[in-house]
C-alpha cells in the first residue's frame, strides 16, 4: 500500500553507486581547460577593481599552469593516464593532481660572439599552440580580447614583442644555467587581454 511512485531497490542501488564512466582524454583536457580559464578570469576580476578606464579593462594575466585534484576513484575512470596534453602526478602526501602540460614554449638562444648579447626567440609548441588557440575561442564567447606574449627569464622576466621574432637581449638582464658554452633561458606566457563594459 502507498508503494505507488516509490523508487524501485535497484533504482535506489543505481542512484548511489559511483559513476564508472571513463573519463576520455578530451573530456579531462578540456575539464582542465575551462578551469583554467575561470582562473585567469578570475585574475581579470581582481584588474576590475582597480583598472577600468573609460568603460575599457585592459591588462596582463600570467598563463595560469592550472592543477586540479582528483579522487582515487576519478582517477581510476582517467582513460588516459599518459596524455600528449594534461600530466597525472601525485604529491608527497600521495593526493593525485591533473594539470595541463608545461612544454608550451620553446626558447632559442644563440649567444652574440664576444659580447654578453644573445639573439633570442621564442615559439610556441604544439601543445602550446593548442591551449592559446583553445583559450582564444573561450574568451571570445565572453567578448574578451586575448593576446599572447612570451616573457624569458628564471626570476627576473623580460616580455618580448611576440612570437617567432627575434629579438637582441642584453645576457646580464636575464636569469639562466649554461649548458655547456650554450644558455638555457626559461620562456613562459603572458595574456594581455581588453574587454569594453
Amino acid at each position: 500500500m502507498g508503494r505507488i511512485g516509490k523508487m524501485s531497490f535497484r533504482d535506489e542501488l543505481n542512484s548511489i553507486r559511483p559513476d564508472m564512466k571513463m573519463i576520455s582524454e578530451q573530456e579531462m583536457y578540456e575539464t582542465i581547460l575551462y578551469e583554467t580559464y575561470e582562473e585567469i578570469k578570475n585574475w581579470i576580476k581582481e584588474d576590475a577593481k582597480t583598472k577600468v578606464y573609460k568603460n575599457k579593462l585592459m591588462g596582463k594575466v600570467p598563463m595560469v599552469h592550472h592543477s586540479r585534484r582528483i579522487t582515487t576513484k576519478e582517477y581510476n575512470r582517467v582513460q588516459e593516464k599518459e596524455s600528449s596534453l594534461y600530466e597525472v602526478h601525485r604529491d608527497s602526501e600521495g593526493d593525485i593532481f591533473v594539470a595541463l602540460k608545461n612544454e608550451t614554449t620553446e626558447c632559442v638562444v644563440k649567444k652574440c660572439l664576444f659580447s654578453n648579447y644573445a639573439n633570442i626567440s621564442v615559439s610556441l609548441t604544439s601543445i602550446g599552440k593548442k591551449y592559446v588557440n583553445d583559450l582564444m575561442e573561450l574568451a571570445k564567447r565572453d567578448d574578451i580580447s586575448f593576446n599572447f606574449r612570451p616573457r624569458i627569464g628564471y626570476r627576473e622576466w623580460i616580455s618580448l614583442s611576440k612570437f617567432d621574432v627575434t629579438e637582441k637581449i642584453n645576457l646580464e638582464d636575464v636569469t639562466y644555467i649554461m649548458k655547456g658554452t650554450k644558455p638555457i633561458i626559461s620562456a613562459q606566457i603572458d595574456i594581455y587581454y581588453e574587454i569594453e563594459l
